[in-house]
């Protein structure tokens, strides 16, 4: 096995053992060799990522409510502003280096007639610009335009080059309007 291939299958293990960030530190790995990521590894970085995420964002939620119920306890809020500092910092570390694969790497080395992962990778840039406006006060607006711009690029793609009920297409609906929803509603 090539480098390549064993960075590939690291990753693949370390999604069957719930392990996401080397899933995330194997498929970064594989991104970087300047070739057209297949659907199998384009779907494995994008799900390794969304794994690492997802459990961060629902502390995230859930802190938010805590900040709510304890209004004015300024001992508890202390430690849930300390909570929320570091899974900030986690949030932001993900996305941001997800983001710069994606521009630097993933997104150049499309083919024209690909529009899956045109589709695929504008989404997900999509997705993690959205994480990042949820987690962000001050520079909200500039993740927020940037998840819209990524939407839409990547609707532009659907509509025209996959079928309507395609996969990808789908999820794409799903995450703009949960964008539409939760960031654009909550202006």
């Amino acid at each position: 096995m090539n480098i390549r291939e064993n960075s590939f299958f690291a990753a693949n293990l370390a999604m069957r053992v719930k392990r996401h960030e080397d899933v995330i530190s194997g498929m970064n790995d594989v991104a970087k060799h300047e070739r057209e990521l297949t659907a199998e590894e384009r779907m494995l970085f994008g799900d390794g990522h969304k794994n690492a995420i997802k459990p961060l964002m629902d502390s995230w939620k859930i802190l938010l409510k805590k900040e709510e119920e304890f209004r004015g306890n300024k001992e508890k809020i202390s430690q849930i502003k300390e909570y929320q500092k570091d899974l900030k910092k986690r949030i932001h570390t993900i996305c941001t280096d997800a983001l710069i694969v994606l521009e630097n790497h993933l997104i150049p080395s499309i083919s024209a007639d690909d529009a899956d992962a045109y589709v695929q990778y504008h989404t997900l840039k999509g997705d993690l610009n959205r994480y990042l406006a949820e987690i962000t006060i001050h520079g909200r607006k500039t993740f927020m335009d940037k998840a819209d711009s990524a939407y839409k690029s990547a609707t532009h793609m659907a509509v025209t080059k996959l079928r309507r009920a395609d996969p990808l297409r789908l999820g794409l609906c799903l995450s703009f309007s949960v964008f539409c929803d939760e960031i654009l509603g909550s202006r």
